[in-house]
């Protein structure tokens, strides 16, 4: 018990740090398109493009980077046009949300390769983040409502068959739209990162249950965060990868 109450005292004064603290470094590698959310595997971070260029062809890629942010592999996802891209790994495959596909969920190797697509109906609902809970080994997603900007529902989902195994829990923080999510199995408990409508970014610490613990405004470059080892790290539009 007190050292979930230290652990949670230290978030909590990582959470409270101003924005200085928390600007996104000079990039490591040269932008081409901003950074989507970013996941963290063996020690290597893993990240998309975003692309809503209306280009043909291929136009989203999987960037592999090692722990100093440096970009170590490049893989061709076959895919256009899909704006914001969430990723959880379940520690071997990644797994992929299209913004602009709603419901769409996309199972790939570590090197870009499809393994399995699954679909669920969220109408009405737009893709949020999505995160893999290490202890009941299921994908959590988040979806925003479309038609109000402040509801925000969670739900868990198989990673086989893409079903969905749980009641839907709703939430509304009065902030914005949930767009970056990651299951921290030191406080048994949610990270996420919320766009608000003036485009500010705000980092939330949500229980095992979805309710808010604690939340402060951070950098709006950040474009997605991880958790490495029990802290946080994140990843700018720039592609620079940076401990919060």
């Amino acid at each position: 018990m007190m050292n979930r109450l230290i652990y949670l005292i230290n978030i909590i004064l990582i959470l409270s740090c101003t924005d200085d603290n928390l600007t996104e470094p000079n990039p490591f590698t040269a932008a081409e398109s901003p950074a989507n959310d970013v996941v963290n595997v063996s020690g290597n971070y893993f990240f998309t493009n975003f692309d809503i260029s209306g280009a043909s062809g291929s136009q989203v890629f999987l960037y592999r980077a090692d722990a100093t942010g440096q970009v170590t592999g490049k893989f061709d996802l076959n895919l256009n046009g899909q704006g914001y891209i969430s990723i959880a790994s379940d520690g071997q495959h990644l797994y992929l949300c299209p913004g602009n596909a709603y419901g769409l969920y996309l199972k790939t190797n570590t090197t870009g390769e499809w393994i399995n697509t699954g679909y669920i109906d969220v109408n009405g609902w737009g893709q949020g983040g999505v995160t893999f809970n290490s202890e009941s080994r299921e994908l959590v997603s988040a979806f925003n409502k479309l038609d109000d900007p402040h509801a925000v529902a969670f739900t868990t989902i198989d990673t086989g068959d893409f079903s969905v195994d749980t009641a839907v829990v709703y939430k509304d923080y009065d902030i914005g739209q949930v767009f970056s999510l990651v299951y921290d199995s030191s406080s048994h408990g949610y990270f996420a990162l919320v766009q608000a409508a003036d485009f500010s970014i705000h980092l939330l610490m949500l229980d095992n249950s979805f309710d808010m613990i604690h939340q402060t405004l951070i950098a709006d470059s950040i474009r997605g965060i991880t958790s490495v080892n029990g802290r946080l790290s994140a990843i700018g539009e720039h592609r620079a990868i940076f401990e919060l």
